[in-house]
Parts: C-alpha cells; structure tokens; sequence
C-alpha cells in the first residue's frame, strides 16, 4: 500500500511539472532594429557589393591518370578432393618441443598488432 501511494504521488508530481513546463512560451525576438549603427569592416565576404578580387599567380593543370577498370580474375573453385590432396602433398612434420612453442608465442606477441589497436568482444 505505502509503495502504491509513493508512486501515485512521485506520478502527479512529474505530470504537474511537465505541464509546468509547456506552459512556458519564449517571448519573440525584436521586430524593430536596433537604435544604432552595425559597424562593418571594409573587404567583408558577406557584402556582395565588396568582393575582394583573388589572384592566382601560377595556375597548376591536374594530372589525369588513366584507371584499369578490368576486374580482377576470380579463383577457381576446389572440391574437397582436392583439397584433401593438397593437404596430404604438404604435410609437415613440426617438431613441437617447449622452447620451440615459448619461440613462436613470443613472435606471434611480436609481429602482432599492438595491444591498443587489437578489438577485444
């Protein structure tokens, strides 16, 4: 019961502040203008009557290079047999002994990415 109460009171009272809160109207701003003079800099981009002329001493022409658009050749396709004769033609024989495994985690570490630039999920 006493939580039901809270809620309804915590309820009205962000209704009512919400309301409050639309009922606000800004005000315009001015129509009329100011009573002074707006100061201007000669040579100012935004008058179009005072357009400061650009010269360009020494024109440079583009490069135009020419683009292959041939695309590039697809692999071939390889079944599994083919595969599984390929593996048998390149067996390798590791010779997987501790300081050989201490070796290549230590290249893996070194030739890899730095820790920063590596993406952790």
């Amino acid at each position: 019961m006493e939580l039901a109460t809270i809620f309804l009171i915590w309820l009205a009272i962000t209704v009512i502040d919400n309301l409050a809160k639309r009922k606000k109207r800004r005000l315009p701003p001015p129509e009329n203008s100011p009573d002074f003079d707006i100061p201007t800099i000669q040579g100012d981009p935004n008058f179009p009557g005072e357009e400061v002329p650009i010269f360009i001493e020494s024109p440079r022409q583009a490069e135009v290079r020419t683009k292959n658009l041939t695309p590039p050749p697809r692999p071939k396709k390889i079944s599994a047999q083919e595969v599984h004769e390929a593996q048998e033609a390149n067996e390798l024989d590791l010779n997987l002994t501790p300081a050989n495994v201490m070796q290549a985690f230590v290249l893996s570490e070194v030739l890899d990415k730095p820790k920063a630039l590596r993406r952790r999920f």
